[in-house]
C-alpha cells in the first residue's frame, strides 16, 4: 500500500511540477506569412524551452497542424478547405448575442476595464521581432498613401523592427513577407486575467449580461 501511495505522489507531484512549469517558463512563438498574387502561405510555431512545441502551417487547399514533446511529433492534423468538406454544418443559435456584448461597453467603468485588459495582454505578448517586406498599392492611390503613412505608427512598437513597404501607384497589386516573433509568460496573464474578473464593476457587469440572457 505504502509504496502505490509513493507512487501516486510522486505521480501527482510531477504533474504539479509540469504545470508550474508551463506557467512560469516563457512561451517563444513565430509566426510567417508570404504572399503573393494567386499564393498564400502562413506558417508558425510554439513552443516552450525546446520541451512541448506546436507547428501549423496554412496554404491552399490543406491545412497542417502538429503538436511535439521534445522534438518527438506526437499528433499530426491535416484539414481540407471548405469546397471539400462541403457545406458547414449549421451552428445553434445562443441567447448572447453580439449587440449586447457590444451594448456592455456603454458602461464607461466595464470599458475601461476591458480595454485596460487589452492593452496589458498587447503589452505581455507583443512580438520582440517584426519583419514586414512587400510592393502594395491600392486601386485608390490616395488609399495607398494612407497606408504608407500608417505605417510610421507602427515604428518603435517592438525592440527589432524592419517595416520596408514599397508603394505601387499605377495598379492594384500585394505582395507580402511578414515575420512576427517573440516570447511570453503564461502566468503573467493569467494574473492580469484574474485581476480583471476580480474588479467589482467587471462583475457586476456580467451578472447584468447573465441575466439578460435566461
Amino acid at each position: 500500500m505504502g509504496v502505490f501511495l509513493t507512487i501516486f505522489l510522486v505521480f501527482v507531484g510531477a504533474i504539479l511540477l509540469l504545470l508550474l512549469l508551463l506557467a512560469v517558463l516563457p512561451v517563444r512563438y513565430e509566426v510567417k506569412m508570404d504572399y503573393q498574387p494567386g499564393a498564400f502561405c502562413a506558417e508558425g510555431s510554439t513552443g516552450l524551452w525546446r520541451v512541448f512545441g506546436a507547428v501549423f502551417k496554412v496554404e491552399p487547399g490543406e491545412n497542417k497542424f502538429c503538436f511535439s514533446i521534445a522534438g518527438i511529433p506526437l499528433s499530426s492534423k491535416k484539414g481540407k478547405d471548405d469546397k471539400e468538406r462541403g457545406e458547414p454544418k449549421k451552428k445553434k443559435s445562443s441567447k448572447f448575442s453580439l449587440s449586447k456584448g457590444l451594448g456592455a461597453l456603454t458602461d464607461r467603468l466595464f470599458r475601461d476595464q476591458v480595454f485596460c485588459l487589452g492593452k496589458d495582454i498587447i503589452a505581455i505578448i507583443k512580438p520582440q521581432t517584426l519583419l514586414v517586406d512587400g510592393r502594395i498599392g491600392f486601386s485608390e492611390p490616395h488609399y495607398t498613401a494612407w497606408l504608407m503613412a500608417s505605417t510610421e505608427a507602427f515604428r518603435g512598437f517592438c525592440p527589432n523592427e524592419v517595416i520596408q513597404l514599397e508603394p505601387v501607384w499605377d495598379e492594384e497589386y500585394i505582395e507580402m513577407h511578414v515575420r512576427v516573433a517573440g516570447s511570453f509568460i503564461l502566468v503573467v496573464i493569467l494574473i492580469r486575467v484574474i485581476r480583471f474578473f476580480l474588479n467589482r464593476s467587471v462583475r457586476t457587469r456580467i451578472k447584468l449580461l447573465r441575466a439578460e440572457t435566461v
